[in-house]
């Protein structure tokens, strides 16, 4: 009986220092000022990389077809649903010239799959996977490497499109985040097809 009422008092003990321990860190806790929950908050959503950039697209020159679409377009699409394309655009940091000038320097490279998943009169919806190539200017130190990003764009809706970032290689190890882009201006020629560029913003955390 002596034996049972001494371990019951140990484990008592035990419990209790751990309740006391609780309490204290729970009113520590509360004592914190609420301005340095807010600020950690608010540290954890600012991305720590932003980069801009553009693309250069154009079927026939830097895009190719690789399966043809197995629905025809309907009226205000893009092109048919199932069609997937392969391309290799050219990464440039200020807005490419679509008239030829070779002066813009191209500082990386975006390179993957597109296949259209949904096509409505308005909007072409492409589901995206592809790897950015990101060296920089060479006048200017930054990162350089690769990476991934995936997820759905509508180029003829006129609105903003977001993909995520999954990824990435060398001064991009372990980057996520999203990147934003959008439409900045499609030239029909006189032959050939339309020449689109495109800018994107994107935020990356490590």
């Amino acid at each position: 009986t002596h034996t049972h009422t001494h371990t019951y008092l140990i484990y008592q003990s035990k419990f209790m220092a751990i309740m006391t321990s609780c309490m204290i860190f729970m009113a520590l806790f509360m004592m914190a000022p609420l301005g340095s929950v807010v600020d950690v908050v608010e540290a954890k959503s600012k991305p720590d990389l932003v980069l801009t950039y553009y693309l250069l697209q154009q079927v026939g020159v830097n895009e190719f077809a690789t399966v043809q679409a197995a629905v025809p377009p309907v009226n205000g699409s893009l092109t048919g649903f199932g069609l997937q394309v392969v391309y290799d655009y050219p990464i440039t940091a200020t807005p490419p010239s679509t008239g030829g000038n070779t002066s813009v320097q191209v500082i990386g490279f975006v390179r993957g799959t597109s296949v259209v998943v949904h096509n409505v009169p308005g909007s072409t919806v492409f589901a995206v996977s592809n790897v950015v190539h990101y060296d920089g200017d060479t006048k200017k130190k930054g990162p350089s490497g690769t990476f991934a990003q995936q997820g759905e764009a509508s180029f003829s809706s006129g609105k903003p499109w977001e993909y995520a970032i999954v990824g990435g290689t060398g001064d991009f190890r372990g980057a996520h985040g999203y990147n934003v882009g959008s439409v900045i201006s499609v030239t029909r020629p006189s032959s050939g097809a339309p020449i689109i560029v495109t800018s994107y913003n994107a935020s990356i955390w490590f």
